[in-house]
């Protein structure tokens, strides 16, 4: 029997060509549109270090929660709503608004356009972190 190593190891039908003299799909190929040679060209790369800038792993929610203040400030009238010592502080700036004579309630003009308002909170602290006082401002928009 004359059969050669080729046989053995790949089977081949007569009417396909051997799997060796097919040939491989075309490699793309990157064309040089300048003549500027680069270190990318010439495969230099820098590598990237981590600095003390970037979160190397992610910090667990856990750990994020003890550093968070227990007081915030609101952000909305009905969340400092809730809240009684924010209720205090701006029912006693609209009661000084109201003493000063800020501003008088008229009937709007039917041409006119309103100025609505809204409200402006802080929490002022100290300079080791406790609370000293909460403030609120109702503020033109």
């Amino acid at each position: 029997m004359g059969s050669s190593a080729r046989d053995i190891t790949q089977p081949h039908n007569a009417d396909s060509p051997p799997q060796a003299l097919l040939p491989s799909p075309p490699t793309p190929q990157k064309q040089n549109l300048h003549p500027m040679t680069t270190k990318s060209k010439n495969n230099i790369h820098k590598p990237k270090l981590p600095s003390n800038s970037h979160v190397r792993y992610p910090i667990p929610k856990a750990l994020l929660t003890t550093f968070q203040t227990p007081e915030q400030e609101p952000t909305c009238y009905s969340e400092a709503i809730e809240n009684q010592n924010w209720r205090a502080v701006m029912n006693k700036e609209f009661n000084v608004l109201l003493k000063n004579g800020t501003w008088n309630l008229v009937p709007k003009p039917t041409n006119a356009n309103l100025v609505g308002c809204m409200w402006a909170y802080w929490i002022k602290s100290k300079v080791n972190g406790d609370i000293e006082r909460f403030k609120a401002r109702l503020v033109a928009k």
